[in-house]
């Protein structure tokens, strides 16, 4: 996914025959690997769940930085976003595979 603007992005999602389609080997996997790539144009990136009530939740050491490699230990089941605010000029790819 190509990321150019602050927003709340789903990371288990993708579009498909122009349908947003969940990946439920991403969201049943109880550990992923997130890769950045690319410019975050000075921006804050917080991985995030909902807490079910319309509001999202920071991950405890849920912090990314730029063009990096992350491990993240989440619980099968639980839908993470990645929250960038605070960015001017971002481009960057993000990719998530299950470990």
């Amino acid at each position: 996914m190509n990321i150019t603007a602050d927003g709340l992005y789903p990371l288990f999602n993708r579009i498909s025959h122009g349908k947003t389609v969940t990946n439920m080997s991403l969201l049943n996997a109880a550990e992923i690997a997130v890769y950045l790539a690319g410019s975050i144009g000075g921006g804050i990136l917080q991985l995030q769940y909902s807490d079910g009530a319309g509001g999202y939740v920071d991950m405890t050491d849920g912090a990314l930085t730029e063009a990096g490699q992350f491990e993240v230990h989440k619980g099968s089941g639980m839908v993470l976003y990645l929250s960038v605010t605070g960015s001017t000029a971002a481009d960057f790819n993000v990719s998530v595979v299950s470990l």
